[in-house]
């Protein structure tokens, strides 16, 4: 994202500004998440007729059009040159370049996740290891400078580096010259923090990505990923990172310079309320907080992120590709309300939700869909997502008619408003499972985001 803190997997609420993921990664499924029984009310449905296996009408049944991302106007890297920028002093910076190599033999995994957006193949992998001393901390800005000094070969006292006696900016070798199609990849241990924007690594944040302009007017884009703790127990440091970068090299050839020039970067205007969970709009947040995000590919023997594609959540298919889950299911909200959203950063813009005063109600119809038949009934859940993934006061609570359904089935959900929230809208996150969720990231899920406007 242009903020990837897991995607600043803050969680996003529409902060976004330079490219992000987020630092536990992938939201936990919703039995996982720490949620007080308020936070997800049900009546449980037993009639017979919620464990048929087959819906009469064809598939997928209709529903409301899913999210695309937007085009913002800016260029994407068609021939991708990836240089990562390790330290000698880093005891992963092996395993990192060793994963940037097969990363740019993944012909499948790249392509699969990129070539709709006009992205080429990786067309160059270089491993860039740096003497410099780090240091406890550094910042965004400082590691802008570092670069340029070691681009322009000029001297630096500091910096990213740290010390310039050891190989302060221009003391070492230059960096593999800059140009259009060019990523530096920089990966920092946990002995050093970065902090971009306020925010820090491994707290707020896993990776970002952003650019910044030379003097000579040329542009450069960057990554920074930080070498946070696995997100679970028993999964291998590398994976953990690998799955940040994965992430961040995407967007960063996607929407390579989101500060300047954006281009795949944020959400169609209908469906603003994604932004609340992925940290942003650019194809790695969309599908960051799916529990299902993250695999191994056949051909990359390493964890990495799928992402989002306009062109299958179009036809109704798994958005998150490569490989998606077959059969792909959904619960889709009708929300037909026009909220206007008041921005302090910008201009007051209107977006599709629901209408709902505090201490009110509404129903809404949840139309389940998917693009062939399910094993078994599909089953559906809500979350409000301030007190969910923020810790905030419930802002929100749900009901349901009935809670599992096959395609073409209409539920219809609840929902009371019991607080208002920032600028008086309050996002909600509807999870749906084959079964009952197991917490598994393997299990088959599907989220959709949906705002209520007070």
């Amino acid at each position: 994202m242009r903020l990837s803190i897991g995607g600043l997997v803050v969680l996003g609420l529409i902060v976004e500004t330079a490219g992000c993921s987020s630092s536990s990664g992938a939201p936990a499924p919703i039995a996982d998440a720490g949620i007080d029984a308020a936070d997800v009310a049900v009546i449980v449905d037993s009639s017979p007729e919620a464990d048929v296996q087959e819906a009469a009408a064809s598939y997928p049944a209709p529903h409301a059009a899913p999210p695309q991302v937007i085009n913002a106007g800016g260029p994407v890297l068609t021939a991708p040159k990836l240089v990562t920028v390790t330290f000698a002093s880093d005891p992963l910076g092996s395993s990192l370049n060793e994963f940037a190599m097969k990363l740019g033999a993944a012909k499948a995994y790249w392509s699969g996740a990129t070539a709709e957006y006009g992205v080429g193949p990786i067309a160059s992998v270089v491993s860039y290891v740096a003497t410099d001393s780090l240091p406890v901390m550094l910042d965004d800005t400082d590691i802008q400078a570092w670069l340029q000094a070691k681009l322009e070969g000029v001297a630096l006292d500091g910096g990213a580096g740290g010390d310039a006696a050891s190989d302060g900016g221009g003391g070492g070798p230059p960096l593999p010259a800059n140009d259009a199609n060019t990523v530096y990849m920089i990966y920092y241990p946990p002995s050093t923090t970065v902090t971009f924007q306020g925010s820090a690594s491994c707290q707020q944040f896993d990776g970002y990505h952003s650019d910044f302009q030379l003097p000579d007017g040329s542009f450069v884009t960057y990554g920074v990923v930080a070498e946070c703790p696995p997100m679970g127990p028993g999964l291998p440091e590398i994976d953990a990172v690998s799955a940040t970068a994965s992430h961040e090299y995407i967007e960063a050839a996607t929407d390579p310079l989101p500060q300047d020039k954006p281009a795949w970067s944020t959400v169609d205007a209908d469906h603003i309320a994604w932004q609340y969970v992925g940290g942003g709009g650019e194809i790695g947040d969309m599908c960051a907080a799916y529990p299902t995000a993250f695999y191994t590919p056949t051909d990359l023997p390493y964890l990495v992120q799928r992402v989002w594609s306009n062109k299958e959540a179009a036809a109704s298919h798994d958005p998150c590709e490569p490989d998606g889950a077959e059969p792909y299911f959904n619960a889709v909200p009708v929300l037909n309300d026009t909220l206007t959203i008041e921005n302090p950063m910008e201009s007051p813009f209107t977006t599709k939700g629901v209408k709902i005063p505090v201490g009110k109600t509404a129903t809404v119809e949840l139309d389940l869909f998917s693009d062939g038949p399910t094993s078994a009934p599909i089953e559906v859940s809500a979350l409000d997502i301030a007190s969910g993934f923020f810790g905030m006061p419930q802002e929100l609570s749900f009901t349901f008619d009935k809670t599992k359904g096959v395609n073409g089935d209409k539920i219809h959900m609840t929902i009371k408003v019991l607080a208002a929230g920032t600028g008086n809208v309050e996002p909600f996150w509807i999870q749906t499972q084959i079964g009952p969720s197991s917490g598994s990231m393997s299990q088959p899920t599907s989220i959709w985001v949906g705002l209520v406007g007070d």
